[in-house]
């Protein structure tokens, strides 16, 4: 059986940080879901992304929103509906399409007709961050 799970994201509205917890499937479905998302009235939820159900070449999972690294090139990694599948889209001027770092969201690069790799063809992936806690990898401040 597929292990779903999902990583939560969100913001302390008062010290301005960023909070991630993973949840499963079952953890998701049982009544104390409720009492555990009711934890904090301070916290706003940024987003939730799915577990996609690989694992980088480390052993970290792959969430979406995830920035992976190839080589010395950035990907973010994003589920498109219309494709059925996750795609690691170039985030970074060291990328095949130096174009897409004009777009706001990999989605909205995709759709532009950037480049975009169907995921399973990222043989040397490892996860270096990801799109809420770590911006300054996108604008090229961290070059792990």
């Amino acid at each position: 059986m597929r292990d779903i799970k999902f990583k939560y994201y969100y913001e302390n509205i008062f010290r301005k940080e960023i909070i991630t917890k993973i949840r499963d499937i079952d953890e998701i479905e049982s009544i104390e879901f409720d009492i555990v998302n009711l934890e904090s009235s301070h916290l706003k939820l940024l987003n939730r992304c799915l577990f996609t159900g690989m694992i980088d070449k480390n052993g970290k999972e792959i969430y979406e929103g995830d920035i992976v690294k190839e080589n010395d090139d950035l990907f973010v990694v994003c589920y498109i509906d219309r494709e059925a599948s996750y795609y690691a889209i170039p985030c970074n001027t060291k990328s095949i399409d130096e174009d897409c770092m004009r777009y706001k969201t990999p989605y909205e690069a995709f759709l532009n007709g950037c480049h975009c790799i169907e995921f399973d063809n990222l043989y040397d992936k490892q996860v270096v961050g990801n799109i809420y806690e770590n911006q300054e990898i996108l604008k090229g401040g961290n070059d792990e």
